[in-house]
């Protein structure tokens, strides 16, 4: 069996330079915009505690859909407990184990994924708002079981 291979690209430019640049100018464009989310209080004292933590939240809405993700990078098998062992889709959401590589570091990581209808993400990134009140019942339980025991205190 061949997995699946994701390859993420920054391109700093024009879109349709770097289009040619790939060569795929007819390839069908989605505008989507991101977010990752930090604890406040640490960034308050200069400090990145969830990422430190291993622990990264992503929002990203567009004109298809909108995906909610937290994922645990680097994690280990002994965190990935019970129904969390093993990589699942159900509905609208999508538990991966991969492993992620950027440049020479390879670590292993968990992505806990709701799909949600376009545009309904938009709200939970308000400024004011915790973040984690987005989070469904399969991501908190994914976070309850096995973020590492300093970082579940935060979210």
């Amino acid at each position: 069996m061949i997995n699946p291979v994701e390859i993420k690209v920054n391109v700093d430019g024009e879109v349709d330079d770097a289009l040619s640049v790939l060569e795929n100018p007819e390839a069908e464009l989605e505008k989507r915009q991101i977010w990752f989310c930090e604890d406040r209080l640490g960034v308050s004292q200069g400090k990145l505690t969830l990422l430190d933590g291993g622990v990264i939240i992503r929002f990203r809405s567009g004109e298809r859909a909108d995906e909610l993700t937290l994922k645990l990078r680097p994690c280990d098998e002994a965190q990935l407990v019970g129904t969390w062992s093993k990589s699942f889709k159900k509905d609208s959401f999508e538990y991966r184990i991969e492993g992620d590589w950027s440049g020479n570091r390879r670590v292993m990581a968990a992505s806990a994924v709701s799909s949600r209808p376009p545009g309904s993400l938009l709200d939970a990134v308000a400024p004011d708002l915790d973040a984690a009140l987005a989070f469904d019942h399969n991501q908190r339980m994914f976070f309850a079981d096995c973020a590492r025991p300093g970082v579940q205190a935060i979210v």
